[in-house]
């Protein structure tokens, strides 16, 4: 029972990990957009081209992180309410077990 308490405690640790490095990746794409220089008028020239196709390049590889963090986060969020619903099985079945004293 124990060692099921502390996995569900470090997956639930694995998950605040995960969340922060989203949040950090959140942070970063609102960076480059904030940086990002204004469209210049009639089709910008190649120096705008090539800013664009680095700015779309980094924005790729964000969006491949995210989606990479964002996969076992689903698995992970139900198996954390799996081991809360047995953990409350086990907190009422201890409540209903332990002996009456009158």
């Amino acid at each position: 029972m124990a060692g099921l308490m502390q996995d569900c405690l470090a997956r639930a640790d694995e998950a605040d990990e995960k969340i922060a490095r989203l949040h950090a990746t959140v942070e970063e794409i609102s960076s480059l957009m904030s940086s990002s220089k204004p469209a210049a008028g009639a089709g910008g020239g190649k120096e705008l081209q090539l800013y664009q196709k680095e700015m779309l390049g980094k924005l790729r590889l964000l969006r491949d992180s995210l989606e990479t963090e964002r996969a076992p986060f689903a698995k992970m969020q139900a198996e954390r309410d799996q081991a809360v619903a047995a953990n409350a099985q086990v907190s009422l079945i201890a409540i209903y077990c332990r002996p009456m004293s009158f």
